[in-house]
């Protein structure tokens, strides 16, 4: 996944947002605002007021609110973004398994052709099809692995 930082000189200030992850953010605010709004209803129902409430009377350090707050926001993207990556693979091994990609990923030798790109490309293959469902999809998983793999040095032709 692609990722942005806040570029800060401190490295324990830093902490990245992948492109999925900020586009996901604004799905959810353009498409899923009433979602949003209900889960912090929940939230407020179940606790989250009283303990808004609590800690507007309680002192706390400057430095031990920054930390708790850095905290929370490293934790909940990171939560968010395990969500989204679960989601996009099961969705691409969904796309596996109903396009019967399986007997075309026995054909890829993986001495050759890394995980990540076999991975990368079942993913892009997954996408294209949602929008082209009639298409080929083993011609598009291979265009897909040759349009991504970079062989390597060590690597001979077969």
């Amino acid at each position: 996944m692609k990722s942005f930082s806040n570029h800060e000189s401190d490295n324990a200030s830093q902490f990245l947002i992948s492109f999925e992850l900020l586009t996901l953010l604004a799905w959810l605010i353009e498409h899923d605002a009433d979602k949003l709004q209900k889960i912090v209803d929940k939230a407020l129902a179940a606790g989250l007021g009283q303990k808004l409430r609590r800690s507007d009377h309680i002192e706390q350090d400057k430095v031990e609110i920054t930390e708790q707050a850095r905290y929370n926001i490293v934790e909940f993207f990171g939560l968010l973004e395990t969500i989204l990556s679960t989601a996009l693979h099961k969705a691409t091994f969904k796309c596996v398994t109903e396009k019967n990609l399986l007997p075309a990923l026995d054909q890829i030798d993986s001495t050759v052709c890394d995980q990540e790109t076999i991975r990368d490309s079942l993913e892009k293959t997954a996408t294209k099809l949602q929008n082209h469902p009639s298409d080929n999809p083993t011609q598009i998983l291979f265009e897909e692995i040759l349009r991504s793999w970079k062989p390597g040095k060590n690597q001979g032709m077969h």
